[in-house]
């Protein structure tokens, strides 16, 4: 994939591993421990954006689904009125998750807000996922990619 991209590493004090993969996208511009704003300033112009910390999945408000940034939570309405064509990959828990529903279809929380949102593509878990094997899979994902 070509073009200027984002890695964004979330919660580092609590997720050690989170630092070390956000460090595997190839030729990224990295936050470490961002707000909510650094976040949404940084997302103009890229192809690629890598979000890896912690999501907060929320079955009766898929859009309020959420990410701990440093200055609280970054919900899924939150990029609902951004435009980005970017590629977002999600390694965070749950966050593809299918049980979140909105208005009767499934994948109510981040990935229809970032689809919403004109992104090109959402690549997302569906299940809570340990660090360490978060970290080593998206090493994968990203050289194949």
């Amino acid at each position: 994939m070509r073009g200027p991209s984002l890695a964004i590493g979330l919660d580092t004090r609590r997720l050690p591993e989170v630092e070390a993969e956000v460090a595997l996208v190839p030729n990224a511009h990295v936050l470490l421990g961002p707000t909510r704003e650094e976040i949404l300033k940084a997302l103009p112009g890229k192809r690629l954006v890598h979000v890896a910390g912690h999501a907060e999945a929320r079955e009766d408000l898929p859009m309020m689904s959420a990410l701990r940034v440093a200055d609280g939570w970054m919900t899924a309405q939150d990029f609902a009125g951004r435009r980005s064509r970017a590629l977002f990959v999600l390694s965070a828990c749950r966050t593809g998750d299918p049980s979140l529903i909105h208005r009767g279809e499934a994948l109510g929380g981040f990935p229809r807000a970032l689809i919403g949102a004109g992104c090109s593509g959402v690549v997302a878990s569906r299940w809570e996922v340990r660090d360490p094997v978060a970290r080593a899979f998206m090493g994968y994902f990203h050289g194949a990619l």
